[in-house]
């Protein structure tokens, strides 16, 4: 990958000013040096697109990401289809996106709290089902999707599911496989999201809000907290709706993707028509997938007349990241709100031992206690969840957590309940709280350019 600093033209002078002063152009490898960085300084603008002769070419070995499939490995049933997009491109009739304009609905009684839940993972089963037992309402309605590459995780899945009913899962709760691969990054993963708000609108009438839920997020209140936060603000969606950053690592990933069955490639010769999208009249936003939304809304993004945009984002890198934020920015009347999401992540570590994966956020865990506790207590009024939970390192603060969840559901249903609970609680204790705590300056949740990475059963 070609990588850019401004020392380039810098450099040059110097070298040609010490060859100069020694007479050492008489030497061909010399010669054959200065005329080799003076040709790199004058192709690197060109290289670059044109944009200044203050840059400086540097070669390093690193790997494309996100990964791509090679074209060897492309499935007969989809050679097809990928020799068109290769030919032709995207179809332009999809480069003038007009979403269809927002239908006010009548307000609704209804106080049922949605769950859809990913499960791609085997070794988050676990704490996966701990959070079903935490949240778990006769109420409420869980849809959870297993990967249907992983065999026999449905089947674990529901065994852990139906543990606390011997064996047998309650009607309010379905455990599905994904139809499509759910590969973070590209379409099949965002495309089973949309499959899921189709089943989960179908098979309940009863509730009002969904909250789409990382598999590695653990709650931080009781579900009658969460109904009652929920409740007095209706007509709020909690989500993230950023402006356009250019200087995100998304925005320079215009690489053309083909998604067919669990493979994922270039479209050799072709790139994703951001410019030409935008230039149509059409705003994009960016934001992350873990949202918890509007019965309202679910229903729009699940409308037949959104598919042509779909169609022209199944092609985008990312675009978990890019299609809910774009759409709630681009509809035409929209009467809703859009608040803060209401699930926490950090960056703060970014070593290979504190994280999952290098696009990750900070795992949780105990020893980083004194790190991470701070931030996020600040805000767990409006908080709903915090990720990402490893259980077997995660123990001090789930114990904590799962203390005050049982704190506000018997305060919730005692005969006595008036408002929220106070907000003073005692900081949970750390293995490390016998140290003398320094004051450590915190950096910003998300630095610039790091994605705010997540997967449903990834990352």
């Amino acid at each position: 990958m070609l990588q850019w600093t401004d020392r380039g033209p810098w450099l040059l002078r110097l070298l040609l000013r010490w060859v100069a002063t020694n007479g050492l152009l008489r030497y061909r490898l010399v010669f054959v040096l200065v005329l080799g960085v003076a040709l790199l300084s004058l192709l690197a603008p060109l290289l670059r697109g044109g944009d200044g002769g203050e840059v400086w070419v540097h070669l390093r070995n690193e790997d494309e990401w996100p990964e791509l499939d090679p074209p060897s490995s492309l499935p007969r049933r989809c050679s097809a289809k990928h020799a068109a997009l290769e030919i032709a491109g995207v179809d332009p009739g999809l480069l003038r996106i007009n979403l269809p304009p927002w239908q006010p609905k009548p307000d609704s009684n209804r106080s049922g709290i949605a769950y859809l839940a990913p499960c791609g993972l085997p070794h988050r089963l676990g704490i996966v089902a701990r959070v079903f037992q935490q949240l778990y309402r006769p109420r409420d309605f869980f849809y959870y999707q297993v990967d249907r590459d992983r065999p026999g995780l449905r089947a674990a899945l529901v065994e852990r599911l139906g543990e606390p009913t011997n064996g047998l899962l309650p009607s309010n709760v379905v455990v599905a496989n994904m139809p499509h691969a759910g590969r973070v990054y590209y379409w099949g993963h965002t495309a089973n999201v949309f499959t899921a708000m189709h089943e989960m609108l179908r098979l309940s009438k009863d509730w009002q809000w969904v909250i789409h839920l990382h598999d590695g997020a653990y709650p931080v209140h009781a579900p009658e907290y969460m109904r009652q936060y929920l409740s007095e603000r209706r007509g709020v969606n909690f989500m993230e709706v950023d402006p356009w950053d250019a200087k995100h690592w998304q925005a320079s990933r215009l690489t053309m993707v083909h998604s067919c069955e669990a493979w994922v490639g270039r479209v050799s010769g072709q790139t994703f028509p951001q410019a030409e999208v935008t230039s149509n009249g059409f705003r994009w936003a960016q934001g992350g997938e873990w949202w918890a939304i509007t019965r309202e809304l679910a229903t729009y993004f699940v409308d037949d007349r959104l598919r042509p945009f779909l169609n022209l984002m199944q092609y985008r890198i990312n675009v978990e990241e890019i299609i809910w934020a774009s759409m709630v920015l681009n509809i035409p009347g929209f009467a809703q709100l859009v608040a803060n999401k209401l699930t926490w992540e950090t960056f703060w570590c970014k070593k290979e031992n504190c994280r999952d994966t290098r696009h990750s956020p900070t795992n949780l865990e105990d020893t980083l206690l004194d790190l991470y506790y701070p931030e996020f207590r600040s805000k767990l009024q409006d908080l709903f969840f915090v990720r990402t939970i490893t259980p077997q390192r995660s123990e001090h603060l789930l114990a904590w957590l799962d203390a005050r969840i049982l704190w506000e559901r018997n305060f919730f249903e005692s005969p006595n309940f008036t408002v929220f609970p106070p907000s003073g609680f005692s900081y949970p204790r750390s293995p490390s709280a016998g140290l003398r705590r320094k004051r450590i300056r915190q950096p910003p949740p998300h630095p610039k350019g790091a994605p705010r990475r997540a997967e449903g059963g990834g990352e």
